[in-house]
């Protein structure tokens, strides 16, 4: 009864206090980069190879992957505006294009893996969902709707994500459509 006791006080108090100094800690450094202090690998290769500063990174990185790897918002809060690239920067973005269609970018093969183990998962999560409503448990129903919600982010992660990135690379490469720009309407 006493280790139960302790146990609780220890998780009741001990892991808010401790997470809070955690997170204490990490707010008192220096944001520099999209994933706190660290670059992540298509930032590394950017500076090692252009040089380029934290917008035009951003902006080849917006041009070429899209939205969903690119930064999501300026230092300063505001949105990152949707221009053409210079021309400066198109260098970079053909270059950072043609490493996405050669597939050597470790942050897109990671996306796509955890795709399709999301929708692995899915699968688990239909299974349990339907033998919970045949055994009477109204639960089911809601990890029938997680199961939805998951097929959806693992689709998009897995399948839709990727070909995008790819054909924006592709148009990107042929000069179909300027870097940056709106997509045609098909």
């Amino acid at each position: 009864m006493l280790a139960a006791l302790i146990v609780i006080v220890v998780l009741g108090l001990g892991l808010p206090i401790g997470l809070w100094l955690i997170s204490r800690w990490r707010m008192s450094k220096p944001q520099t980069a999209y994933r706190g202090d660290r670059y992540d690998e298509i930032d590394q290769w950017l500076i090692s190879e252009f040089n380029l500063g934290w917008r035009s990174r951003s902006r080849v990185r917006t041009a070429v992957l899209g939205r969903q790897f690119a930064a999501r918002l300026e230092p300063s809060g505001r949105d990152n505006d949707p221009a053409p690239l210079e021309p400066a920067l198109l260098e970079p973005a053909r270059a950072l294009a043609v490493r996405v269609l050669a597939n050597q970018i470790g942050q897109l093969r990671w996306s796509r893996r955890t795709g399709w183990v999301t929708l692995g998962l899915t699968v688990v999560y239909v299974g349990y969902g339907i033998f919970a409503l045949t055994t009477g448990q109204a639960i089911g129903v809601f990890i029938l709707l997680n199961a939805a919600a998951s097929a959806g982010l693992g689709l998009s992660s897995a399948v839709l994500a990727p070909r995008r990135i790819r054909r924006d690379a592709e148009r990107l490469l042929s000069g179909d459509r300027a870097p940056g720009a709106q997509p045609r309407p098909r």
